[in-house]
């Protein structure tokens, strides 16, 4: 299993609006992080809608977007984390923009991105190690059903000493895409079948919508429903 991908959660700097934190995002901090060697693929998720909600609090993780950033292999990843952007770079710049970053680890291969497809990504803590089997077969039944989703289970998470961070970090994440004629609300509603059964093996979750910006797109072909 190649572990040569983070997927992070972000959460903006208080005091910028939503626009302002996508565009340093998407423009000066996408421009730095793109001197990392051995990038294979990197996915700016921007959360446009919560459609689902489980935790004791306000909410189980709290983010304005995603960032899925691939690498051609593990060895690769070990250089880009040895460089001066991760070192110094990325940090530095961060503090323009974040309030709160965290990095997951998770094998590669995940789909992305798709035109013309609905994207919704959930991070959960799965409730018990049976948990995944039972998270495979719920979304596999979804009616409607996804045009293809994905899981991957977090390998390890990290964090930067000036930010703030998860401190119960997501132990998976999962991809679904939809066509875009599905009502994700009533997928993932509060009257939904989802919202009835997935407290039963997810202890802590949220689901967004999320509109995508490929930065860097790998030339190899999407993988297939796992």
């Amino acid at each position: 299993m190649s572990e040569g991908k983070r997927v992070s959660l972000l959460r903006r700097r208080s005091g910028l609006s939503v626009s302002e934190f996508r565009e340093h995002w998407a423009g000066p901090h996408a421009a730095i992080a793109c001197t990392m060697p051995g990038i294979a693929r990197y996915t700016q998720n921007r959360v446009s809608e919560g459609l689902w909600n489980h935790s004791e609090s306000k909410y189980a993780f709290e983010c304005d977007g995603i960032v899925e950033l691939e690498f051609r292999d593990e060895q690769s990843m070990v250089e880009a984390n040895a460089s001066e952007t991760v070192r110094t770079l990325l940090p530095q710049d961060e503090l323009n923009f974040l309030a709160a970053i965290t990095l997951c680890r998770v094998p590669i291969g995940a789909r992305q991105t798709w035109d013309g497809k609905v994207k919704a990504m959930l991070a959960g803590k799965l409730a018990r190690a049976s948990s995944l089997t039972r998270l495979h077969e719920f979304l596999g039944g979804i009616e409607p059903r996804p045009a293809e989703f994905s899981i991957d289970l977090v390998l390890g998470a990290s964090h930067r000493e000036e930010l703030d961070f998860e401190r119960d970090p997501p132990n998976v994440f999962a991809t679904l895409w939809f066509d875009p004629h599905h009502s994700l609300k009533t997928i993932f509603g509060p009257t939904s079948h989802w919202s009835k059964m997935a407290p039963s093996f997810i202890s802590r979750g949220t689901l967004w919508r999320c509109d995508t910006l490929a930065i860097v797109e790998s030339s190899t072909p999407e993988p297939k429903t796992r």
